[in-house]
């Protein structure tokens, strides 16, 4: 079933592949996404949290399965991610990460 995080995730993994980090704001995100983020994302630092288990985080499964990892996130102005690359992307971004 298709997530409405595919484009981000599509956008992620054709992202310049020799850097190992990308910082985005909100605003550009929602414009990847073509659609707002939840509130919930605009004011809580667990929204963005890296989860092994991401069976109901669909914006988590996203950038873990592109590779990447949210290293900070702040909430002024418009708001910024930073994603960092921490591991060679899954090209199924339909499958969810299990623990190791």
């Amino acid at each position: 079933m298709p997530s409405k995080y595919d484009s981000f995730y599509s956008y992620l993994l054709n992202h310049n592949r020799t850097a190992n980090s990308l910082c985005l704001t909100f605003r550009e995100i929602e414009d990847i996404l073509s659609c707002p983020l939840p509130k919930s994302a605009r004011q809580h630092r667990a929204w963005w949290s890296n989860q092994i288990d991401c069976s109901n985080r669909p914006q988590a499964k996203a950038w873990l399965n592109a590779g990447y990892e949210v290293e900070t996130v702040h909430f002024q102005n418009d708001g910024r991610v930073t994603f960092v690359k921490t591991h060679p992307a899954r090209l199924s971004h339909t499958r969810t990460i299990k623990k190791s």
